[in-house]
Formats: structure tokens, C-alpha cells, sequence
């Protein structure tokens, strides 16, 4: 099985250089992929770094694993996984 693994590249919404997942915390699958590609928008989990306190409710600069619609796929460094 072929598994597309994300990573967040510098100016994104998630925290650069950390990994991005589906919105079950897992590597999306290829064809998975491909198909929500097509689509245009895509659902991802990952890493953010609070940025504004009053809309994020939290302290500034604090790590936190947010779920979020992308529309935007070049955000993101791509590799792929054999398993």
C-alpha cells in the first residue's frame, strides 16, 4: 500500500516542518489522496502555533493539533511511504 505523507512547508497554516495528517491522525493513502486532490479542498490535522490569543483562546506561541480545510496543496512538502 502507498501512503502520501505530508509536510508542512514555511508560511502555512500548520507549524513548518511538521507532519500533517488526515482528519483521523493518519497518513492519507494514495488514492485517497489523488481523489480529495481533484477535489480541490482537503481535511488535515496537525501541528499550529497560536499566532492571535483573542481568536485562538490561548496563550501565544503555544503548540496545539488543530483540524482544518486546505485549499491551498502547495503548503505542503510530499512524500511517499511503501508499507
Amino acid at each position: 500500500m502507498k501512503l502520501v505523507k505530508l509536510i508542512a512547508k514555511p508560511n502555512n497554516w500548520f507549524k513548518e516542518g511538521t507532519e500533517v495528517f488526515n482528519h483521523d491522525g493518519e497518513y492519507f493513502t494514495l488514492d485517497d489522496y489523488v481523489e480529495l486532490e481533484k477535489s480541490g479542498s482537503i481535511i488535515v490535522r496537525g501541528t499550529r502555533v497560536c499566532e492571535n490569543k483573542e481568536f485562538e483562546y490561548r496563550p501565544l506561541g503555544e503548540e496545539y493539533i488543530d483540524t482544518c480545510a486546505v485549499y491551498d496543496f502547495d503548503g505542503f512538502e510530499i512524500e511517499f511511504l511503501e508499507i
